[in-house]
């Protein structure tokens, strides 16, 4: 995620009434806009409406295909998994926890890739399991963050 051509940008709310689906081209893109602007029907994933082979073959570019994010309630953490379209080892991967009465922690993460198989028409790489401890409770939102973008949000 150096540069995301899918996105467009407006100074106020549109209207999405007239739209008959909105594409993403990844399930993590799709998750991203479900957690911002709730489920809609209208929402799809296909990444043959990007540019993936170019995108593919790029040494420079990565994207956040997908990600599974469990609680532990025992040990109070979360475990994810993140999903890539290249190997992640060559950029900076941050977990950002947002908390609703105390300041943000800012989490440096050392991800280390292995083959994920066949997705999308790419190999993937799956990253190792992600265990995250937050200092307190009342947390708002975490985001995944892909060379200081923002890839993933959940809570």
């Amino acid at each position: 995620t150096n540069l995301r051509n899918a996105e467009f940008m407006y100074p106020h709310e549109v209207s999405t009434d007239r739209l008959k689906k909105v594409i993403f081209r990844t399930e993590a893109d799709l998750k991203h806009a479900v957690f911002e602007l709730g489920e809609d029907d209208r929402f799809i994933v296909d990444p043959q409406k990007f540019y993936l082979t170019s995108f593919a073959y790029s040494p420079d570019r990565n994207c956040l295909w997908d990600y599974e994010v469990s609680y532990n309630s025992n040990e109070h953490s979360y475990i994810i998994t993140l999903d890539f379209l290249r190997s992640p080892e060559n950029y900076k991967h941050l977990i950002k926890i947002n908390y609703e009465t105390h300041k943000s922690e800012l989490y440096t993460l050392d991800v280390h890739a292995q083959s994920g198989g066949e997705k999308y028409s790419s190999v993937t790489y799956l990253a190792e399991r992600i265990i995250i401890k937050p200092k307190y409770m009342d947390i708002k939102s975490v985001e995944y963050l892909l060379n200081d973008n923002v890839s993933a949000i959940w809570k």
